[in-house]
């Protein structure tokens, strides 16, 4: 509805700011909660207490020891600092007993809908900001549209709700789409894999045709400018467009799916042939060339 508030958070410096003795015991509890025989906790704890404080470093000539936190490079730091945000979320969400109609977070990025009002968002993110002392959190609130990630969620209130909210391709002011320049030295289907993957991600990430328009134009203005022809990318539109009148077919057939994929090898083709014995040759098979010459995957339908 018009009323309805779109909430937007983000943690501070999340990963150096957590203090080591909770994020142990966020973990530990964590564990507690969702115990697996086969896992060895008292091991994985003791592990992760030794990285926590032992990351030595060097800054201007001289060797330093961090004391709290966990440097972002450290390969369990994003499962590490999502354990322990789940854990200040579940014991705050326990301790106000509300939780919004929909909320969620990736890492230390956070997304919410409010429909209780702007003077009870403001005692919930309040009482938000006390949850614990590590998390500071910077706020954004809108009505109409807001950031999120890599997208822009709107409101249309033309659909009915609660499938009022929209979203569409956000690029950052700072986004100079920098991909692979044309000239590199690369076999040409990893150019047309890269563009067919940005035009997978904003077909998925658009709600209107429009909006997935203005996305690929965007994209293809700064292609222009890294030596990629004008035929070139009619062409890459053009190959995922058929791509999406395929899933459409095959979606509408209601017969079981079979995927079989094969990694990259000069016989793939000369397998996947092979395979369709008279047996088989009772199945519908779909195939579909996704890489290059060579390389065969495709879909057999029951």
């Amino acid at each position: 509805t018009a009323s309805t508030i779109l909430v937007t958070a983000d943690v501070v410096s999340m990963y150096t700011n957590i203090d080591n003795k909770d994020g142990l015991m966020a973990v530990k509890s964590l564990f507690e909660k969702h115990r697996d025989p086969s896992r060895p906790d008292h091991y994985i704890l003791e592990l992760l207490r030794i990285c926590l404080e032992n990351n030595d470093f060097l800054f201007d000539g001289q060797f330093w020891l961090q004391i709290s936190g966990t440097a972002m490079g450290k390969i369990f730091a994003p499962s590490y600092a999502n354990l322990f945000m789940a854990w200040v979320e579940e014991r705050f969400f326990a301790h106000i007993g509300y939780r919004p109609p929909f909320y969620a977070r990736f890492l230390d990025d956070i997304f919410l809908v409010w429909t209780e009002g702007l003077s009870l968002l403001r005692l919930f993110i309040a009482e938000f900001d006390q949850a614990h002392p590590s998390i500071k959190l910077e706020w954004t609130l809108s009505r109409e549209h807001i950031t999120f990630l890599d997208l822009t969620i709107f409101k249309d209130l033309s659909i009915p709700s609660p499938r009022a909210l929209c979203t569409r391709v956000h690029f950052k002011p700072t986004n100079t789409l920098r991909l692979l320049h044309k000239h590199s030295f690369h076999p040409i289907h990893t150019f047309r894999g890269i563009i067919l993957g940005q035009l997978s991600r904003f077909y998925r990430l658009c709600t209107y045709p429009k909006d997935f328009q203005k996305a690929y134009r965007f994209l293809f203005a700064a292609l222009r400018g890294m030596r990629y022809s004008r035929r070139f990318l009619q062409y890459c539109l053009l190959d995922f467009r058929k791509s999406l009148n395929t899933d459409r077919q095959v979606k509408q057939d209601n017969r079981k799916l079979i995927p079989l994929i094969f990694t990259y090898h000069q016989k793939s083709e000369l397998i996947c042939n092979n395979l369709v014995t008279d047996i088989w040759k009772t199945l519908y098979y779909n195939p579909v060339v996704l890489s290059g010459p060579g390389v065969a995957t495709g879909t057999w339908v029951i």
